[in-house]
């Protein structure tokens, strides 16, 4: 039969001998086809079926059985041996396979119109279900031993045990206790899930097949049920009875009974009632006296606490213990069971994916024991893998749900009458039935066919849902992880190289396997000032190494601080309160075992608590007050401490206050005629002479030069009075394709006709731009007129356009004529895109144009650019963009230099204070244990900037939230730093000074109304207080303003914004959000659409500069009296 299956299977070159090949082999048995006429059906018209749905393949090599027909066999062998068979008969197969129910084979049979009933009758030659009482009368005449025990050699026989590999020793120790004359009762002890009911099993199996010595031969092993014993016992005295003759069963069989009793620790006191005994009370006699044979199991935990406190009982046993087996073991037996899982679930398993599985849940899950939690994890992903196969589509449920839907209005219908509807309805459902038979025929096809595996991956996803590891930090690359460790750590932590290097250092040790791996994977001593960034670390350290900031354990030491306090870590003696609820150490761990442990301020904590840091670094394990082992090898322990911070401090206060360094900062970016690079940085000159950058002071380029004769200005501080330029920095600098130079420093403008000249022409802006006209400025919008208080760019284009801007707003004037037109930076860019990320729409820091047409545009760090022919902005980081030589590279790390020159002389001496003032509060039995003691070094100015930029992030993430943009200048990030700079106290003042100086005023803003979705908010810094720029974006192109405007109402068709905006004349509208020009306008009856500039109120003007003056912490009244309130100072 087989064989015949086997040659279709080669005859359609079919990799797989599936169940219709298999009914091919049955149908072509006499029996079976004598079996199938007697049913009445015909088995050519089966065979004609079967012809219908084979498929040719390309297979070459010899058809193996599929999952599935080792299925059909396995349960072929059942049905045999239920019948009393000892061998499997095509009968049984043919049943097997019907009652498989999935593939193509059993679907054939069950569409001929075959009943289960029928064919049971005929094979199994009874009926499938007994009468009520002759059930009873069966189980009356079981005896005991049958009632309560299972046969674990018949089962054996029958195949239905899994086989047991990798145990043979200890089998062989359990056969060698069992043929002793004395104490021939042996007690398997060892942790749960390490298989010892399978060493049981495998004994059972080694009897079935005479390997075995001949006293144990034709022995039967029988598992006792205790619990079913003790079941419906509840007359006194009928437990006892059925023990006893339970007993006496046993003894009548001649030594031919092992018992085995798993969770042996249940005898005592199974049963056991006042005047009455328990189960071991019943065993012990007939154990002593050699009459009956008993095999236990039990773990370590319950036979010490139950079996070896009775001293009579624990001397008639024999323990044997049963380690946990080895990887290389455990992948042994997991390959030995596979196929009984692979039948079971209908999928593959490979080598692979057992060998993942192992190793996996021996590292990640710690509180379970190979090999049972190996199995348990293929098991599942077995599941995992096949359930979605097997589910019904959400398409069929669909019509299933339609058809429902189409009954409740048929059933309506014929309630009202309505004959027709209901015609209709019937006519409708038996084409939606049509539909919905082949679309279930499609996908029992699909599921009966279909064969998946379980991968790696699916093992890696199933160990992360079980310990609560993201999936990355298993799947992902960790080698190259812990190889950039410190990069990745200072895109949170700023500064602080010693530390961060000490940690990288120790985490890549432990993982290189160049420490004990009884340890913990580091430890170690952060001591420093408050506010540096100790704690930050900690957190920064468990997001990296084990994905979220949630793995890390956090314990206050001033919670500890009473000596009783500390027994809280590891949980209350036996009999005080709260014994049951474990320690909150040990507990935390036991959950989560892979994390960092955080003992804050571990000065302010009794000494007790060293003792326990001892254990921990020393063996990377605790004991808890119920006796269970914590194991902390996978964890990362770090104490935080304040001790010699008051050293720190008076080391920094001497000389009087410590004065604010600031970074050096690009001031400005232009080109000379011949396309010379030319930049200033701070009071410095920098030129680029081919690849060289040649450098001088400011005062040295303006060394032979002149002001001409002017009335007096104004008095500037940055003004040298000596020879009346600004040597100490530039605003802005430009130079035209003609040669003119100018340079802006606050109000002034120096100007002068070559880049060769010696005389410069020295105005202030307001001169400069006298009876000058921005032809499309608003009446009644000073913002809008030109900027004579403060340039932020200044630029000349190829075209002989002039341009400048401040805040968000650009002016632009053909060369030579004195009429500008305006508008903000949006229209400035039109259909323009960048090529990545979003355009600087709010403001910009530098703007020039190359003697070969190239824009570019700097804002912060960031530089955009892009050639005159191309509509696409390109963005770069600076450094990326000026490469190596970029001299404001060069100037913040020579002065970085200088300042860490120092700092070694000036922190140099008091590391060692320090080190020694913790000598005086821990042992150096505990200090020698931690891997490193770190010393956290105060927070200087240029660090305090990159600690505002990230906190400002989480600011403007609130913001986006709310559908409001937000950034910020150089200016505003310095003048917060000012503000809340004191390396004292490290970090911590910068976030009341955003809170004061930043999110009191926003919000008050939102409050008011004055800002809402769709807006952007600009923060600036102009010397005096900050500018909150808001920029509404529902503006419009810039030209000429002619005509009457008219307000109109529009949606975005791309991102579907909805805004009201003033329309000039022969204007083009954007969108207010993505700057988009496919609008649709929205028109409402009766609703006024502002035909006149007068209708357009407040809340709609286009750009709105607030300068707002704080008291106490908020937002204060009107300072300049305008009835409209929009000119607002902030000052500190």
């Amino acid at each position: 039969m087989f064989m015949s299956a086997q040659t279709k299977a080669k005859e359609l070159k079919n990799q797989l001998i599936d169940s219709e090949h298999l009914l091919h082999g049955l149908l072509a048995d006499g029996e079976i086809y004598k079996l199938l006429t007697e049913l009445k059906l015909q088995p050519s018209l089966l065979e004609e079926e079967l012809n219908k749905i084979y498929r040719q393949e390309n297979n070459a090599g010899i058809a193996q059985l599929s999952p599935r027909v080792k299925r059909i066999v396995d349960n072929s062998l059942v049905i045999a041996r239920k019948l009393g068979f000892e061998f499997i008969s095509p009968e049984h197969l043919l049943l097997a396979l019907y009652e498989e129910g999935e593939g193509v084979g059993a679907r054939i049979l069950a569409k001929s119109g075959l009943k289960k009933e029928e064919l049971n009758k005929k094979i199994l030659g009874k009926k499938e279900d007994l009468e009520e009482g002759e059930k009873q009368t069966a189980v009356a005449k079981r005896s005991l031993v049958e009632q309560y025990t299972v046969d674990l050699t018949a089962k054996a026989a029958q195949g239905l045990l899994d086989p047991v590999v990798e145990r043979s020793e200890v089998v062989e120790r359990v056969i060698h206790i069992l043929s002793r004359r004395m104490k021939n009762n042996p007690a398997l002890v060892g942790e749960a899930g390490v298989g010892k009911t399978a060493i049981v099993e495998g004994l059972a199996e080694r009897i079935v097949a005479h390997k075995v010595p001949e006293p144990l031969l034709n022995k039967r092993i029988l598992s006792l049920d205790l619990m079913n014993v003790l079941a419906g016992a509840s007359h006194r005295g009928e437990y006892e009875e059925r023990m006893k003759d339970l007993i006496e069963e046993v003894k009548g069989s001649n030594g031919q009974i092992i018992l085995f009793i798993d969770e042996i620790h249940n005898i005592i006191g199974a049963g056991g009632s006042e005047g009455s005994g328990d189960a071991a009370n019943f065993i012990k006699p007939a154990l002593s006296r050699g009459e009956i044979q008993l095999i236990g199991a039990t773990t370590l935990t319950e036979y010490r606490k139950y079996i070896e406190k009775d001293a009579a009982l624990e001397r008639r046993f024999q323990p044997i213990v049963v380690p946990e087996p080895t990887e290389e073991q455990a992948i042994k037996m997991l390959k030995a069971i596979k196929n009984k899982y692979e039948a079971f679930h209908r999928v593959l398993i490979p080598d692979s994916a057992i060998e993942a599985a192992v190793k996996l849940s021996k590292r990640y899950i710690g509180d379970r024991f190979l090999p049972d939690k190996a199995v348990d994890l293929i098991d599942e992903a077995a599941s995992a893998v096949r359930l979605p196969l097997i589910s019904l589509p959400e398409e069929i449920q669909s019509i299933e749900t339609r058809i429902k839907e189409l009954n409740q209005e048929k059933a309506e219908a014929e309630k009202s009458g309505d004959k027709v509807k209901v015609r209709i309805l019937n006519s409708r459902m038996a084409d939606i039935q049509i539909s919905l038979d082949e679309k279930k025929e499609e996908y029992n096809m699909r599921k009966g066919q279909t064969t998946t595996a379980v991968t790696v991956e699916i093992i890696k996803d199933i160990v992360a849902r079980w310990t609560g590891i993201p999936v990355s930090k298993i799947s992902g690359s960790e080698m190259e992880k812990l190889a950039n460790l410190e990069k990745i750590m200072h895109e949170r932590l700023i500064d602080q190289m010693t530390a961060v290097t000490s940690v990288a250092q120790a985490v890549r040790r432990g993982r290189a396997g160049l420490k004990s791996t009884q340890r913990p994977i580091g430890s170690f001593v952060f001591l420093g000032p408050t506010g540096v960034g100790k704690t930050e670390l900690a957190k920064t350290l468990a997001e990296i190494l084990f994905g979220q900031e949630e793995a890390m354990i956090r314990f206050d030491m001033t919670e500890y601080m009473e000596k009783h306090e500390v027994a809280k870590l590891l949980g209350a003696p036996p009999g005080y309160v709260g014994y049951e609820e474990g320690g909150k150490l040990t507990e935390a761990v036991r959950r989560r075992p892979y994390s960092v442990v955080l003992f804050d301020e571990v000065e302010k904590a009794n000494a007790d608590i060293f003792n326990i840091l001892l254990q921990i670094l020393d063996d990377g394990r605790l004991t808890d007050n119920k006796g269970h082992t914590i194991s902390f090898k996978n964890t990362v322990v770090i104490c935080t401490s304040n001790i010699g911070t008051k050293l720190i401090q008076d080391e920094m206060l001497k000389g009087g206050k410590v004065e604010i360094e600031e970074p050096p900062m690009l001031s400005t970016y232009t080109f000379s005629p011949r396309g010379r690079e030319i930049l200033t940085i701070g009071n410095k000159y920098f030129e680029k002479d081919g690849a060289v950058w040649k450098n001088m002071m400011l005062l040295d380029y303006f060394s032979g030069n002149q002001v001409e004769k002017v009335e007096i200005q104004p008095e500037n501080n940055d003004i040298d009075k000596q020879i009346g330029f600004p040597t100490f920095g530039f605003d802005t600098h430009a130079i035209s394709p003609q040669g003119v130079e100018t340079i802006t420093k606050g109000e002034q403008i120096f100007i002068r006709t070559a880049t060769t000249a010696k005389v410069w022409k020295k105005q202030t802006l307001i001169e400069y731009f006298k009876d000058h006209v921005v032809i499309n400025a608003l009446p009644d919008a000073p913002e809008e007129q030109l900027p004579t208080g403060k340039l932020k760019t200044h630029a000349f284009s190829l075209d002989e356009k002039e341009i400048v801007t401040t805040g968000g707003r650009f002016w632009r004037r053909k060369g030579g004529t004195t009429n500008w037109e305006t508008g903000i930076l949006v229209e400035y860019f039109g259909q323009q895109k960048a090529e990545k990320g979003s355009l600087p729409l709010t403001h910009w820091d530098i703007h020039t144009f190359s003697p070969t047409g190239k824009e570019i545009i700097i804002v912060n760090d960031q530089i955009w650019f892009k050639e005159i022919t191309e509509t696409v902005w390109h963005g770069q980081l600076l450094k990326d963009y000026f490469g190596q030589n970029f001299p404001l590279e060069k100037e913040t790390t020579e002065k970085q230099k200088i300042e860490e020159e120092n700092d070694m002389k000036k922190y140099g001496n008091i590391k060692n204070k320090v080190m020694n003032e913790l000598r005086k509060f821990f042992r150096p039995e505990l200090i020698n244990r931690f891997d490193e003691v770190i010393i956290f070094e105060p927070l200087k100015f240029i660090h305090m900037i990159e600690i505002v930029r990230l906190q400002l992030k989480g600011l403007t993430k609130l913001l986006e939230d709310q559908d409001i943009g937000f950034i910020y200048t150089d200016a505003a990030v310095k003048e917060i730093v000012r503000n809340g700079f004191d390396p004292i106290y490290g970090a911590r003042p910068l976030r009341r000074a955003i809170q004061k100086l930043i999110e009191n005023p926003i919000s008050t803003l939102i409050i008011e109304g004055k800002v809402k979705p769709g807006s952007q908010i600009s923060i600036d810094f102009d010397g005096t207080g900050f500018i909150f720029n808001i920029e509404r974006m529902e503006a419009v192109s810039a030209q000429n303003n002619q005509n009457a405007d008219v307000k109109k109402e529009f949606k975005c068709e791309k991102c579907a914004n909805q805004f009201t905006t003033v329309i000039a004349a022969n204007s083009t509208v954007v969108c207010s959000k993505c700057a988009s020009k496919q609008l649709q306008e929205v028109k409402a009856e009766g609703k006024d659409m502002g035909n006149n500039k007068g209708d357009m109120g407040e809340n709609e003007k286009k750009d709105e500069k607030i300068e707002m003056k704080e008291v106490e912490g908020a937002v204060g009244k009107d300072q300049t009296g305008k009835a409209d309130g929009t000119e607002r100072k902030l000052t500190n």
